[in-house]
């Protein structure tokens, strides 16, 4: 199975993807490389472009460069989607489970409604909303669900693909079809530490992952098997890596004014954004005069 992901340079845990990919047997085919980032959107195009070469009815997973490992044979991986008998599947992402306030405040933000409030259909507590940052499919539904996306992206700007898959989802709540059991996809959160200096442990109580004697994982609640590991928000794995026999003397962790500028500081300038247009209705209109 191809394993297709966008990256500009070797970052973060991305080695790692690389020796994983090899382990378990998945093509990794990398787009970027050596180029200057330029945005969500170019990398939909890439995306889109890469999966309409591919035939319609081959398997392909899509995954982040810098915080996705695999975890389970490419064999199984393809033997458990094809049973699910999906056009594509989603992984699942927790945000702030312990904490309703920022949980709301990521919802507004990401575009699942400006109450924060979501569709159970969407989220819950415990299994998280459909993840841009690790997803699989067959090519041929893959690259009409990314024409749609990118055509949404003309018209709406939104410059975040998971904002944009989530208001898409808004519009077609059938097309959701979300890893909530972590059968393929675990996006993890961290179990010690805060914001950038998250980190994730299995050996602690409450974690949600184990690791099997033969350095399989296996999650806690479902009592799956996930093949593959998501760390979003610069989530520090490398003791679950170390548990898993990863080496982890090429991982350079990304820098957190990095993460500051590309995974933090868009969303802020959206929140301002937000309130900016708040304020400017409330007060009667863009020129802030009150019409009544």
């Amino acid at each position: 199975m191809r394993a297709l992901t966008y990256a500009t340079d070797s970052d973060g845990y991305y080695p790692l993807l690389q020796s994983s990919a090899l382990r378990f047997g998945f093509a990794l085919d990398v787009l970027g490389w050596g180029e200057r980032w330029s945005g969500m959107a170019t990398k939909m195009i890439r995306y889109h472009d890469r999966l309409s070469q591919y035939p319609a009815s081959e398997v392909v997973m899509l995954v982040d460069a810098y915080d996705v490992v695999f975890a389970a044979p490419v064999v199984e991986t393809e033997k458990i989607f094809e049973s699910m008998q999906l056009p594509y599947l989603f992984s699942a992402q927790r945000y702030f489970p312990k904490s309703r306030f920022w949980r709301r405040l990521a919802d507004q933000v990401m575009g699942l409604g400006d109450d924060g409030h979501l569709p159970n259909r969407f989220e819950t507590e415990r299994s998280g909303r459909p993840c841009m940052g690790a997803l699989m499919g067959y090519a041929g539904a893959l690259t009409e669900l990314f024409s749609r996306l990118i055509a949404s992206e003309a018209r709406l700007n939104t410059r975040d693909d998971q904002k944009l898959l989530n208001l898409h989802l808004q519009k077609f709540p059938e097309e959701a079809h979300i890893d909530r059991e972590c059968q393929i996809f675990q996006n993890l959160w961290r179990n010690s530490g805060v914001g950038s200096a998250g980190r994730f442990d299995p050996r602690v109580s409450h974690s949600e992952l184990r690791v099997l004697p033969t350095a399989r994982l296996e999650n806690r609640q479902t009592k799956t098997h996930p093949q593959v590991i998501h760390a979003p928000m610069n989530l520090n794995i490398d003791p679950l890596l170390a548990a898993m026999g990863y080496r982890l003397d090429e991982v350079k962790r990304i820098s957190r004014l990095r993460y500051l500028r590309y995974g933090v500081v868009p969303h802020v300038k959206v929140l301002f954004e937000r309130e900016l247009k708040a304020m400017s209705h409330s007060r009667g209109g863009p020129s802030g005069t009150n019409r009544s």
